[in-house]
């Protein structure tokens, strides 16, 4: 088992930031530079020495930028003071918090839904409600409002099952897209008495106001 006998100390405005996953285009290019403005922060990556991991498990605020599939085997055996905050920033959650509640650790769970590579005031992320109450929690109510400082916005789910419903279905949305317009196309054509046209055609024939669109279906077919 491995313990982790953080000593309770007062709440501080310059806390420490572990992420472990650090070279990976999200810790590098987005949650590096963006912590640095709120505390220190010490990159944990694969292949790091024992001494440099277990300081990065001692950190107040430990992100997991890692695949979730990873996850339980990382926390495997570890338990932390509920003044630690673990943020875990998954695009799937598949109930991630029965993991991370296990530890002890406080759970923060977001997700950046625009990557790494949008400036922050054009940022949007999803804060999931794990079941437990962190209006109160004096750390994660910080580090949220040191976020939205910096220009995120941030959308509620009220549960991890609903937050993969959502991005479930907006991830699939050019598949369903293509199937309504080809149905929709097809249907018109029936009953207009004419043969479906080619994708050449309708490019051809569509007007300005319409061109985004068809630009839209032809790039889902082709992604």
């Amino acid at each position: 088992m491995y313990n982790i006998y953080a000593v309770p100390k007062l709440f501080s405005n310059f806390m420490t930031h572990s992420i472990i996953g650090a070279r990976g285009d999200m810790g590098k290019n987005l949650l590096v530079p963006l912590l640095k403005k709120h505390g220190s922060v010490l990159e944990v990556n694969r292949g790091d020495s024992e001494d440099k991991r277990n300081n990065g498990w001692k950190a107040d605020y430990i992100w997991l930028s890692v695949p979730r599939d990873a996850i339980p085997d990382l926390l495997d055996g570890k338990q932390f003071s509920k003044d630690q905050i673990i943020v875990d920033i998954c695009s799937i959650k598949r109930n991630l918090s029965r993991d991370i509640q296990k530890t002890g650790a406080t759970h923060l769970s977001l997700h950046q839904l625009h990557g790494p590579f949008v400036p922050l005031n054009g940022q949007k992320w999803v804060h999931i409600n794990t079941g437990i109450d962190l209006s109160s929690n004096a750390p994660v109510q910080n580090l949220l409002n040191f976020l939205k400082e910096q220009g995120i916005s941030f959308l509620d789910a009220k549960s991890e099952d609903e937050h993969d419903f959502m991005i479930g279905l907006t991830l699939s949305m050019p598949e369903i897209a293509t199937i309504f317009l080809d149905t929709l196309i097809d249907q018109y054509a029936k009953d207009s008495g004419h043969k479906t046209p080619s994708m050449a055609k309708l490019m051809e024939w569509a007007v300005p106001a319409s061109n985004v669109f068809f630009s839209y279906y032809i790039h889902s077919i082709n992604s």
